[in-house]
């Protein structure tokens, strides 16, 4: 059994996205794919317990049998997350140790997730150079593109690793920079003894979320039909002035939230004639009935939330920069964007990975 430790030098850089995609692709070219989280950071509490919500998708997405507490085995609270270091905990390496075990049993090739921050753990004794240790794994590190400094991050992350990252993948590089990361950052890194397996392209796609996401988020209520609330919401965007600078306003983005008080319907009308996920309207007033009617014709949801247009501007956009990879089109996204940027043959002969 082969483990593969997927990290990253911060938060959002797509370590999940990666996990679940790889995984998928593994267990089409060489046998089944296990996953664990050795230790969760992220945790929510769902019916009194605490869960960790990657270790659910990748259970989901990977047709794991085992149970949530299997995959992500030690979870730190909020208390521990205070602490900077702290000793070593026997149980819960000893329960790592177990899940791993557990896991392995069927499995060509496990992918362990790292936590949220690449120095988490450490405040339980369980750094990430121990963890890898402990899963006789190697390293993946996943890079999000931060232009200049995107090698200095990395060179501060791998310094926590037990020697350098078997490979890395620069994840979420904008169009424009794909050559300049080719020509620049990809070579940097290599002369540093980090191969680079691939860069994937920015996909707005995979950073937005569901309508129905943000509906629960954001409290409101849906007005009219409920069909479509599967819509991906990759921008967000306040209300024009009028119909005529509206249309064309709106027209610079598609799969948008449009954002707008209720006594606009003429901006309203104006964003659905564009490609847009869903309209906000805020002040918990309904609108125009010709807007109700509109949306429903090219079903496009509507909702209704208590707060003004700027608050829930700063809302939207909080959750849209936190939102998890979740929906199910979002894993086929990752999918296309493996198949199409990573050199899989390199990746696979760096972590000893052989065919069927």
């Amino acid at each position: 059994m082969i483990s593969v430790y997927v990290c990253s030098s911060e938060t959002s850089a797509g370590k999940t996205s990666i996990s679940v995609g790889l995984g998928r692709r593994i267990a089409r070219d060489i046998g089944k794919a296990g996953y664990i989280k050795p230790v969760s950071s992220s945790g929510e509490v769902i019916n009194g317990s605490p869960m960790d919500q990657d270790a659910l998708l990748a259970k989901q997405a990977l047709g794991l049998d085992e149970g949530p507490d299997v995959l992500a085995p030690v979870k730190l609270s909020s208390d521990q997350m205070g602490d900077v270091v702290g000793p070593l905990q026997p149980e819960l390496a000893q329960r790592v140790k177990d899940s791993l075990a557990c896991i392995a049993r069927d499995k060509a090739v496990v992918i362990a997730e790292g936590p949220r921050a690449i120095t988490d753990g450490a405040q339980v004794g369980l750094p990430a150079h121990k963890v890898v240790e402990m899963l006789g794994a190697r390293a993946l590190m996943v890079i999000r593109y931060r232009g200049d400094a995107t090698v200095s991050n990395v060179e501060e992350a791998a310094a926590v690793l037990p020697g350098k990252p078997a490979g890395a993948i620069v994840n979420i590089v904008p169009p424009e920079q794909l050559a300049y990361v080719r020509d620049s950052i990809v070579p940097a890194l290599e002369s540093k003894g980090i191969p680079v397996m691939g860069i994937l392209p920015l996909d707005r796609t995979l950073l937005g979320a569901s309508v129905a996401e943000l509906v629960d988020y954001l409290g409101g209520s849906v007005l009219g039909s409920y069909r479509n609330l599967d819509n991906v919401i990759e921008n967000v965007m306040i209300g024009a002035r009028s119909f005529s600078t509206g249309l064309p306003y709106f027209q610079r983005r598609s799969n948008k939230a449009v954002v707008t008080g209720a006594d606009k319907p003429d901006i309203q009308l104006a964003a659905l004639e564009t490609p847009t996920a869903c309209i906000i309207v805020t002040g918990n007033k309904d609108p125009n009935p010709l807007v109700v009617r509109r949306a429903q014709e090219v079903k496009v949801p509507l909702v209704k939330v208590t707060e003004g247009t700027l608050p829930t501007v700063e809302r939207i956009e909080q959750f849209l920069s936190n939102v998890r990879f979740r929906q199910a089109q979002k894993i086929r996204g990752m999918e296309r964007l493996i198949e199409d940027n990573l050199d899989l043959g390199k990746l696979y002969a760096a972590f000893g990975i052989s065919g069927r």
